[in-house]
C-alpha cells in the first residue's frame, strides 16, 4: 500500500511537503517510487526516483537532503538509497519557505496533516537534521566484505528543530533521543 512516511503541513489548500510513497492513492505505476513534495504558495513540486522500490524483504536506507536555496535546482533535493544518489525527475521546488521545519503539524508515517496514506512498513532510525544538507556517509557506510549498506548512530549536530527518534521501543519510541526535546506524540498505537 506504499504510503507517506514524513509529512508537514496544514489540511486542505494550505502549505504541505512530504516524502515517501504514493501509495494506494495514486494508481499508477509512480506508487513504487520514493518521492518529495512540497506545495508552499505555488503549487505542488514534486521529485521521484527514477528507481522502483518493490523489494519488501530487506531493510533498506533513505536519505533526502533538502536545501531550496541551491542555485542549481538539481541541488535543492537529492534523495539517496542504500548510500547512492538517486536519478530524479519532476519539478524541483524553488527558493521559497516550504512546511517542514515551520510551526505547523508534522507526522511520522503518514501525511500530515490529513490523516491519510499511512506507511505500510517498519520505520527506525529517524533523524531530522535542521539546517544542513548532509550526505550519506554521516548516516551509514558500505561493509567492504559483504558489500552492502550498513547504519551507523549519526555524530553530528541536530540544529534546533532537529530530532532522532531510534523508534526501537513501544515505551517511548516518541521521545527525541538528539537532547534538543523535540518529542512527538503517539497516535493510534
Amino acid at each position: 500500500g506504499g504510503g507517506r512516511i514524513f509529512g508537514a503541513g496544514t489540511v486542505g489548500s494550505g502549505a504541505r511537503s512530504q516524502l515517501g510513497f504514493e501509495g494506494a492513492s495514486n494508481p499508477s505505476a509512480d506508487r513504487d517510487k520514493f518521492s518529495f513534495g512540497m506545495n508552499p504558495t505555488s503549487g505542488w513540486k514534486t521529485v521521484k526516483t527514477e528507481a522502483f522500490f518493490r523489494d519488501f524483504s530487506s531493510w533498506q536506507n533513505f536519505i533526502v537532503a533538502v536545501d531550496c536555496t541551491q542555485s542549481t535546482s538539481s541541488d535543492r533535493v537529492k534523495i539517496y538509497h542504500n548510500g547512492v544518489e538517486q536519478a530524479l525527475s519532476g519539478t524541483y521546488p524553488d527558493n521559497e519557505d516550504q512546511p517542514i521545519n515551520s510551526a505547523v503539524g508534522h507526522a511520522i508515517g503518514r501525511y500530515n496533516a490529513e490523516s491519510a496514506d499511512y506507511f505500510n512498513g517498519l520505520l527506525s532510525n529517524f533523524y531530522f537534521i535542521d539546517g544542513q544538507q548532509l550526505s550519506p556517509s554521516d548516516f551509514g557506510f558500505t561493509d567492504l566484505q559483504t558489500n552492502t549498506w550498513k547504519p551507523k548512530k549519526y555524530e553530528g549536530t541536530f540544529g534546533t528543530n532537529g530530532f532522532w527518534l531510534p523508534l526501537d521501543s513501544e515505551d517511548d519510541f516518541e521521545k527525541d533521543k538528539s537532547g534538543n526535546g523535540n518529542d512527538f506524540t503517539k497516535n493510534n498505537f
